[in-house]
């Protein structure tokens, strides 16, 4: 958790300032809209990168401290910005096309992250890579990104209803609220993403943790 909060720190921080900057300069709407819808997409590849390293090293029983797993996503920034690209307009596609081809590029693409940095491959490879060892597993996958979304959403409307029935419905509250929620849901996808990445790899290739994390030494 406090991993998602030192990646997402930028995010929080605009969430917090938006309704008084509102205020200051009405005009700044757009760009502030434009912060809030970009800045998620480099910040969740770094997160999803820095859990990576994290989880792996605490499955093998060692150790990793938050920089160094932060380091670890950073260093392969160019290359998670454009499998990030690349996954996010295909959903996107997907939505105005139907929503059901919308989660095929969240399926396939699910451990591109993981397999860039571990593998220490680049965005094409990473994607293509992913698409090779999701098969014969997606429908599984399917139905744990669809149960995890599911769940954050039935968690979410609760914890919103019950801040404004205590009267913590003024909007930096509200968007400190969500965005605490949002680093909660992304450090959990991230987690997810990694184990999914890991067990994966020991289904097809068999391969350890100590193997997978020998690109760190």
């Amino acid at each position: 958790m406090a991993m998602g909060l030192i990646v997402y720190s930028p995010y929080i921080l605009i969430q917090v300032m938006v309704p008084g900057l509102l205020q200051q300069s009405p005009d700044s709407g757009m760009t502030l809209a434009i912060f809030n819808l970009f800045l998620p997409l480099v910040l969740s590849p770094i997160l999803t990168a820095a859990v990576t390293t994290e989880v792996l090293e605490r499955q093998r029983g060692g150790t990793s401290t938050i920089v160094r797993s932060i380091r670890g996503g950073l260093n392969r920034i160019a290359s998670l910005l454009a499998v990030n690209l690349v996954v996010t307009i295909l959903t996107i596609v997907g939505f105005v096309l139907l929503f059901v081809p919308a989660l095929i590029p969240q399926v396939f693409f699910v451990v591109a992250i993981p397999a860039c940095v571990v593998e220490r491959q680049g965005a094409m490879a990473s994607l293509n890579r992913s698409v090779r060892l999701t098969r014969g597993a997606r429908w599984h996958i399917l139905g744990i990104v669809l149960l995890f979304f599911i769940l954050a959403f039935i968690l979410y409307i609760p914890l919103v209803m019950l801040a404004v029935v205590f009267g913590m419905d003024h909007p930096s509250t509200m968007n400190l609220l969500s965005s605490f929620l949002k680093v909660i849901g992304a450090t959990f996808m991230a987690v997810l993403v990694c184990v999914i990445y890991h067990e994966l790899r020991t289904k097809h290739e068999g391969a350890s943790t100590d193997e997978l994390l020998e690109v760190f030494s």
